[in-house]
């Protein structure tokens, strides 16, 4: 009755798939890897942007040999995909500075197609800046106006691309808002949709996703848990809490459908709005925002049972933050589950131990 629209699971299958047929047919495809991506310059563009997807399953030999053991392994993922011309077919790909493995891999990138050692399409940074004071949100705004020039975008389209992300922005808050229901979706099926959206056109997959979310969900009797720490690649740890009776009902951090943002309201200069949005998303690695709060919040509004905080080896940043929001959680009374040192690709002992600690939580009244 809730089924996901057809087109999610032939994206997921095969995620350039609709973006390949796209440029064959000559629209312009641009690539975006990290957080605080400002997709309204591309689609004033007149371009299709896309998130480039990575995969947690497949080696990385020719990446692994030119980046060191400290880049991501999603980073990692996308880079072996441009190395082996899995973009080529792209125009540009947009790398956002707010990431550190984003914004290494940007240089690493350029520098090799310099000395001709790889192809692909012309990398491009958008030098976002993340501290809260006007001299940064000043540099933000200076760095959307020459992505906006290096795109090709049309300022008279600005208005439209706004609406055009603002429409999805209110179906991730009502997704949000059943998600935080008693009738939640399966947080493994909303990952999958999530996930399909960066690869998917606007227009039509809005319209199924709109379609979907007036579906009946049933009601969920079991614990109810929110997932931090590393972005997981998939819906792997989502699936774990499922199978032992749990949901997971949101997510904090770099999570899919999380970075767009609240919706932007409509002003006279379009570039210094989105430069304010962008600057102030309390998203991705370099933004300022106290985690263990959003944490904290998030797990109040959500009504959880528990927090799983989930950080690969690599994620050396976040490791820093596992402290507070053990201390904040522990101050709310939020049984918490910390994992570190995992794998990128759960091939560890994290899925089991996810589901023992979700069968350990009781549901709260």
């Amino acid at each position: 009755m809730n089924a996901l629209p057809s087109c999610v699971a032939r994206a997921l299958a095969d995620p350039l798939t609709d973006a390949r047929v796209r440029a064959t047919r000559g629209e312009r495809i641009v690539g975006m890897v990290g957080n605080d991506m400002p997709v309204e310059l591309v689609l004033a563009a007149g371009a299709r942007p896309i998130t480039l997807p990575s995969c947690a399953d497949r080696p990385t030999p020719q990446a692994d040999a030119v980046l060191e053991p400290s880049f991501s392994p999603a980073v990692r993922s996308i880079v072996e995909q441009w190395l082996t011309g899995q973009f080529e077919f792209m125009a540009a790909v947009v790398f956002s500075r707010s990431d550190d493995s984003v914004q290494r891999s940007y240089y690493y990138l350029c520098e090799l197609q310099r000395t001709a050692a790889a192809g692909g399409p012309r990398p491009l940074l958008f030098d976002v800046a993340k501290i809260p004071r006007p001299s940064s949100l000043a540099h933000t705004e200076t760095a959307v106006r020459l992505l906006a020039s290096e795109l090709g975008t049309e300022p008279t389209q600005l208005r439209a691309a706004i609406h055009t992300c603002n429409r999805r922005r209110h179906l991730l808050e009502r997704l949000r808002q059943l998600r935080r229901s008693d009738r939640p979706p399966a947080g493994s099926v909303c990952m999958q949709l999530l996930r399909a959206a960066d690869l998917l056109p606007d227009a039509t997959f809005d319209e199924q996703w709109a379609a979907w979310l007036q579906s009946e969900f049933a009601q969920h009797r079991g614990p109810r848990l929110l997932l931090a720490g590393t972005t997981p690649p998939d819906a792997r740890l989502h699936t774990a809490v499922e199978g032992a009776g749990g949901c997971v009902v949101a997510e904090v951090g770099g999570h899919p459908g999380i970075a767009l943002g609240a919706p932007i309201t409509p002003v006279s200069e379009p570039f210094r709005a989105l430069a304010e949005h962008y600057h102030s998303l309390e998203t991705g690695p370099r933004s300022f925002a106290a985690l263990p709060d959003q944490v904290c919040t998030a797990a109040r509004e959500c009504r959880v049972d528990g927090v799983v905080f989930w950080l690969i080896e690599a994620d050396e940043a976040l490791a820093w933050q596992a402290p507070p929001v053990a201390k904040a959680l522990g101050r709310e009374g939020i049984p918490l589950l910390a994992l570190t040192g995992c794998r990128w690709d759960a091939s560890d002992a994290a899925p089991q131990q996810i589901a023992q600690f979700t069968r350990s939580l009781s549901r709260a009244p």
